[in-house]
Order: C-alpha cells, then structure tokens, then sequence
C-alpha cells in the first residue's frame, strides 16, 4: 500500500515517477535521478532534489536523510509549489481525471 509507504518514509528516492506529487502532499521530501527528466521542474522550483545522469547518488542520500535544514528546505519547497499550482490530496483526483477524460470524447 503505496500511501502506508509513504507515511513512515524518510525520503522518496525514484527515477521519473508521479508518487513524487503524493511524497510532496505527505511531506516526504524527494529525490529524482537521471536528471534532466519529466521532474526536472520541480527540481529547479526547489521541490524535490534532483541528481543528474552521472552524478553519485551516495553523497546526495545523507543530508536528504538526516540534514533537518535541507529536509526543511524541501519541505517549504515542495510546500509552495502545491500551493502555487492548486495541487492537494483530497481523494477526488481519480473523479476529476475522469472527468477530463469523459470531457475528451466526443458526444
């Protein structure tokens, strides 16, 4: 269960996945590899961390981990971005892609 995971994470480590959206809504801060990728944004808005292809992912892991700073940093990051782009968990997200989906097809 992927929101259980998420409740006791420390840190969100992924490559180019959407759960980076609900880490941020829970608080968990990110990190996203292989960078540049589809999370390059929220990388350069301060959201999540980001390494890039050939960067070691070792030196990254600690301060994402234990730096309370750096954790906070991302935080209010990753804060301000939900905020700037409306973007909450209010469990309508699977009726509101429906919706739009619906929208799409014509009548």
């Amino acid at each position: 269960d992927l929101s259980r995971l998420l409740a006791i994470a420390r840190l969100l480590v992924t490559v180019n996945s959407t759960v980076a959206f609900d880490a941020m809504s829970l608080g968990v801060p990110s990190l996203t590899l292989r960078l540049p990728n589809n999370l390059s944004p929220l990388v350069e808005a301060g959201a999540m961390a980001g390494l890039l292809t050939t960067d070691p992912i070792g030196p990254a892991l600690e301060p994402l981990l234990y730096d309370e700073t750096r954790r906070s940093a991302l935080a209010a990051g990753a804060r301000d971005f939900l905020t700037r782009y409306d973007i909450r968990a209010d469990g309508l997200a699977a009726r509101r892609m429906a919706e739009a989906i619906a929208a799409l097809v014509p009548r």
